[in-house]
């Protein structure tokens, strides 16, 4: 369990050191003077301005998991493995977690900046609209860490992971919805249970049932990249090292 905090902790320490996070926090403070400029005027918004600022945080997530997932992977992480004491599980809950400490980290600047615009503006603090929020990110955080790490798994590339993580979370389902709708009419927000929820955040109406659903399906994804290691280099690298 040390080890894995260790990592954890570590591995969001690297990642708050990376070019990628300089670039979110000035795109952040950009929202930020948005955000105040729009509640000193007449279209005062705070939730509004707050959830679509949730939406881009969103996307800087999946590729912050892509990056971190695959970039282990292409730096040799089975060698890592085969030379360290920790076994994969621990090595992949040690990265998920240090995903989820971004997350929850980029979830207080937003919720900072929603607190901010509320008492510029002279709104109501929706306290259900942050804490929701702040639980999206962390969910979020672990689901899009297992997609991640399965499509690190079957590509072992760097640029394919970030490729179809970024087709799997954001075009994928607009492209179900469209094919679909030609012969039935489709909810985009009902069919995809991490929209679904999102959807509930808007409305501070969290359900258990579509959490376990998404956690479900993370912990799938999370067994088949388990899998498909164990059938993978892995293997070969730990055999190469006893003959050595």
């Amino acid at each position: 369990m040390d080890r894995i905090l260790f990592v954890g902790i570590f591995k969001f320490k690297e990642n708050l050191k990376q070019k990628s996070t300089l670039y979110f926090l000035l795109f952040s403070l950009f929202v930020f003077v948005c955000g105040i400029v729009r509640q000193l005027g007449v279209n005062k918004n705070a939730s509004g301005t707050f959830l679509m600022f949730v939406v881009l945080c969103n996307i800087y997530i999946n590729f912050v998991a892509a990056y971190m997932f695959a970039n282990e992977f292409s730096n040799g992480m089975y060698k890592q493995l085969a030379t360290s004491n920790m076994n994969s599980f621990s090595f992949i809950i040690g990265r998920t977690l240090s995903v989820v400490m971004t997350s929850a980290f980029m979830g207080f600047i937003a919720i900072g900046c929603y607190a901010v615009w509320t008492i510029v503006g002279k709104e109501k603090v929706n306290v259900s609209d942050m804490t929701g929020t702040f639980i999206f990110f962390i969910i979020l955080a672990f689901y899009i860490s297992q997609v991640s790490y399965l499509l690190s798994e079957l590509f072992l590339n760097y640029k394919s992971t970030v490729i179809f993580v970024a087709l799997y979370t954001l075009v994928f389902p607009y492209a179900y919805v469209m094919v679909k709708s030609l012969w039935k009419s489709v909810d985009l927000i009902e069919k995809m249970p991490i929209w679904r929820l999102r959807a509930r955040v808007r409305n501070a109406d969290i359900r258990v049932a579509d959490v376990t659903v998404i956690l479900g399906i993370s912990l799938v994804y999370m067994l088949l990249g388990l899998i498909i290691e164990q059938k993978s280099d892995f293997s070969r690298v730990n055999g190469d090292q006893q003959d050595e």
